[in-house]
């Protein structure tokens, strides 16, 4: 049953006991209908939930995933798809579940271009340690409750309605007809965009270099998932008009924009906002201070709720101004659709004669905002 449809039950549980409770119905009609409303809104709060953290269409038992991640998980399937066989045990049983190949990644174990050949170190002691991945940074889906939506086959269409009803109120002598609204759906159609990453390494350094499978497979992974982010910040960003500061942000000023977020539809609290913001424009809210000196403007907003993260994937500072993405409140406002897997491709072909090995990695997903409304674009001016 979808979302909506859940939505609905709940509806009609919720009005099956009221109607009970007018009608005088006995205490055991009243009470077998409570407990169908309270079955009802615990199954929407566990669909909410699950839609949050990535499970919009039924997933794989998460049982078989913690399995497969004590097994290696991701790595341990790059690594069989180099050896060029399966995986075995719980991966092989996850990826039957999921209905991905052998070289194949479930996207379940994700969520959490370059041609130059990856060069390996000229000193290479016996005991060397494993090599150190690049940082990465990723998270910023989960901290702007993006929803994520698995897709098994073709596009994702989302229809969001656009209109809101108008209600009017009439005395008990006035024959005047209430206006109808008309309807108006928004339709957002999410088609699969290819996400791709890839190494290429000597054979050499595969016997060189302790665990290099593992380690390339941990580079690839984080830079696809880094990757999302960035998309869901650059898409925010192109969709949301930009409401510029007119002057430099002062104390005043940061804690007066914030605190204008707060709607009273999407955000009803101050708690409720939520700002990705770029390391400049961090250093500023925390460089202006109140008249007394004792707190910044950072540190209040901070301490009366206000969540910040710092992203890399802020755009420059440009006439001294830096986008920071306001997410208010955490309603269904934006999706990120994805397919069910991760390929890796090990490529042993086209470079044997220098004896290169290319692995590539390939997934695919869809991002979009479905109600602008819900995300506010501030082009924060600060000392930069």
């Amino acid at each position: 049953m979808n979302f909506s449809a859940l939505l609905a039950a709940r509806s009609r549980a919720q009005t099956a006991y009221l109607e009970a409770q007018a009608a005088g119905a006995s205490d055991e009609t009243i009470q077998a209908r409570l407990q169908a409303y309270a079955e009802a809104s615990a199954a929407v709060d566990a669909a909410r939930d699950a839609l949050m953290s990535g499970a919009g269409s039924p997933g794989p038992d998460a049982g078989l995933v913690q399995r497969a991640r004590a097994e290696g998980g991701a790595a341990a399937i790059v690594t069989a798809a180099m050896d060029g066989r399966a995986a075995g045990g719980a991966i092989e049983e996850l990826q039957a579940e999921t209905r991905v190949a052998a070289d194949e990644i479930p996207i379940d174990l994700i969520l959490s271009p370059s041609n130059a050949v990856t060069p390996a170190p000229d000193s290479l002691p016996a005991d060397a340690p494993q090599p150190i991945s690049p940082m990465f940074s990723t998270g910023l889906m989960s901290f702007l409750g993006v929803m994520q939506r698995r897709v098994a086959s073709g596009d994702l269409i989302i229809p969001t309605l656009s209109t809101r009803p108008t209600v009017a109120r009439k005395g008990p002598d006035i024959s005047d007809a209430v206006a109808e609204t008309t309807g108006a759906f928004a339709v957002t159609k999410l088609e699969p965009q290819r996400l791709q990453a890839g190494f290429s390494f000597r054979r050499t350094e595969a016997v060189q270099l302790r665990g290099l499978d593992q380690a390339l497979s941990a580079a690839l992974n984080m830079a696809l998932s880094e990757d999302l982010d960035s998309y869901v910040a650059s898409t925010v960003l192109s969709s949301v008009a930009a409401a510029n500061s007119a002057a430099h942000l002062t104390f005043e000023t940061w804690r007066s924009t914030v605190y204008g977020l707060v709607d009273g539809r999407h955000a009803t609290s101050i708690g409720d906002i939520r700002l990705a913001i770029g390391s400049l424009a961090y250093a500023d809210a925390a460089a202006n201070y109140n008249g007394t000196g004792d707190r910044s403007a950072l540190a209040s907003l901070q301490a009366e709720g206000v969540r910040f993260r710092v992203t890399p994937h802020a755009p420059a500072v440009a006439n001294k101004r830096q986008s920071v993405i306001a997410r208010l409140g955490m309603a269904d406002d934006a999706t990120m659709a994805l397919w069910p897997a991760v390929q890796i491709i090990r490529d042993q072909i086209t470079k044997a004669a220098e004896g290169e090995i290319k692995l590539t990695a390939v997934m695919h997903a869809s991002f979009g905002v479905t109600r602008a409304d819900g995300w506010k674009h501030i082009g924060a001016q600060i000392n930069a």
